[in-house]
């Protein structure tokens, strides 16, 4: 089977966010962002849980599904 060339482009996407997660420094974790109400730990994990119903969405349709918080403690170091 081919690959869908949607998918394709959210793996690329993934693979940017990566790098920039990876260069954020332990200190920064719990900095504001320009949403005075979220840290730069409350969006990562909001764009990390987000993306995940993004493949099987595309794949199959269908409805969105919550996975849930997954990055509520510390992230792991590399």
């Amino acid at each position: 089977m081919a690959e869908n060339p949607l998918l394709t482009r959210h793996g690329e996407a993934l693979d940017l966010f990566t790098e920039r997660v990876h260069a954020i420094r332990p200190d920064q974790w719990d900095d504001p962002t320009p949403c005075t109400e979220w840290t730069v730990r409350d969006l990562v994990n909001h764009l990390a849980v987000e993306q995940m119903w993004v493949p099987p969405l595309v794949r199959e349709g269908g409805e969105r599904r919550r996975p849930g918080r997954c990055a509520g403690g510390r992230p792991a170091r590399r």
